[in-house]
């Protein structure tokens, strides 16, 4: 009998022990979120104290009331976020000011495999891992049940954008990012993601993924290999310029992916030798193609159009295009915009991402405990009489998910078709 006394004694005793040290935990577990989320709301404040000093003029488009009414619900729920909740609110907050330049940083730490595009028809997947092979070239119809269409509706609150081809351009870019999907309440567990696809043959099949690093994530995609038949566009992706003498078509195309300088061959001599190359060969056409173009240094390109502008080889009507596109940005606008205005280049393609007259010329703001970057505008740039969202192109072209898969190229067809409309 006293055995037993003992045990239950002993079994009593490890039961309060558990009890202490349980609520112990919890106690602890408790005052450290509450030192998160008064470490999150330090960040908030500083970020609306510092934002409307610095940026060029933060309440365009949003009141100040508006924006401080936003802010002060947002504080009022960090208590019951979790930290990839805080990096949606916050970017959402960011891009109620509707300023393309002036964004939160994503941190993606992880994602799941996935490279998407999104075409006239849709989102389709254009990359994946070997594992996910069979959903490689179907388009997305849900993400763990919630349709394509309010997937698409919820990353709109948080990108900052000034048109729709911006939505188009920089949606597909992060939807894989497995905070975002988690911080969006997409998904109920950051590392596991359900996807609906129709596929090819039309058939609608779901697929289990799981987040890997962000970080060299990429590496092993079964579909980003170079061939011989890519269309020009898609050749030397990695590189800032590059063109080709097309002789069978008379024409130079010349690709100007990001406007800045190669180390080894700035673009002051290339020009050079591009502008050599239409001098010294049977063509009288050229072809400037500014799709991926999302910016850097405007003044780059500047002195090549100046010499554009006197070249009566290819500055003739018909004979100039400007390939313009979702991607086309900052930078690379202003140089569409120049091209259109000291030139009689004639522009193919989609509407711009970059809005010709806009806030630019960024700096970066660190949040002093999370550390998180947010970027903003301390110029407006005013190019154009009329205030329009994006520059339209003289031809426009959508571009389609059987372009893609066949390795068409609808905007360079629209030129030579253009050409040959005119023979």
């Amino acid at each position: 009998m006293k055995r037993i006394v003992r045990i239950l004694g002993f079994l009593l005793a490890y039961c309060l022990m558990f009890s202490l040290t349980t609520g112990s935990y919890r106690s602890s577990r408790s005052l450290q979120d509450k030192l998160v989320h008064e470490k999150w709301a330090e960040d908030v404040d500083y970020l609306i104290e510092k934002l409307p000093e610095l940026h060029k003029n933060l309440f365009f488009k949003i009141s100040r009331d508006e924006f401080l009414a936003m802010v002060s619900l947002f504080k009022q729920k960090l208590p019951e976020l979790n930290p990839d909740e805080f990096q949606v609110g916050l970017s959402r907050l960011i891009a109620a000011i509707g300023d393309s330049h002036t964004l939160l940083r994503p941190r993606i730490t992880r994602a799941f495999p996935l490279m998407l595009y999104w075409f006239e028809e849709g989102i389709y997947v254009i990359n994946t891992l070997p594992e996910y092979k069979e959903i490689l070239y179907s388009r997305i119809t849900k993400f763990h049940n919630h349709p394509i269409e309010n997937v698409v509706k919820a990353y709109q609150e948080i990108i900052p954008h000034e048109n729709k081809a911006q939505i188009k351009n920089n949606i597909p870019q992060i939807m894989a990012s497995a905070p975002h999907l988690h911080g969006l309440n997409i998904i109920p567990d950051r590392d596991f993601l359900e996807l609906t696809v129709e596929t090819e043959q039309g058939k609608s099949i779901n697929v289990k993924m799981k987040a890997i690093p962000f970080i060299g994530a990429f590496k092993g995609i079964v579909d980003m290999s170079y061939s011989e038949d890519d269309p020009l566009y898609r050749k030397n992706r990695g590189q800032f310029y590059w063109f080709e003498v097309l002789e069978n078509k008379k024409t130079v195309y010349f690709k100007y992916n990001s406007c800045r300088n190669k180390s080894s061959e700035p673009f002051s001599e290339f020009s050079k030798r591009l502008l050599t190359a239409i001098q010294d060969n049977p063509v009288d056409k050229l072809v400037i193609d500014l799709r991926n173009n999302g910016g850097g240094n405007s003044n780059i390109m500047n002195p090549f159009i100046q010499e554009l502008a006197h070249n009566q080889k290819v500055n003739q009507k018909n004979h100039l295009f400007v390939i313009i596109g979702r991607q086309t940005f900052s930078s690379a606008i202003l140089n569409a915009l120049d091209l259109k205005k000291k030139t009689k280049a004639i522009m193919v393609g989609e509407p711009t991402g970059g809005k010709p007259n806009h806030y630019g010329e960024i700096k970066f703001l660190k949040l002093p405990n999370t550390k998180m970057v947010v970027t903003y505008s301390t110029k407006y740039f005013t190019h154009a009489k009329k205030d329009t969202p994006s520059l339209m192109p003289d031809i426009p072209v959508e571009f389609s998910y059987r372009d893609y898969r066949e390795k068409r190229d609808p905007f360079i067809e629209a030129v030579f078709r253009k050409i040959s409309e005119l023979l």
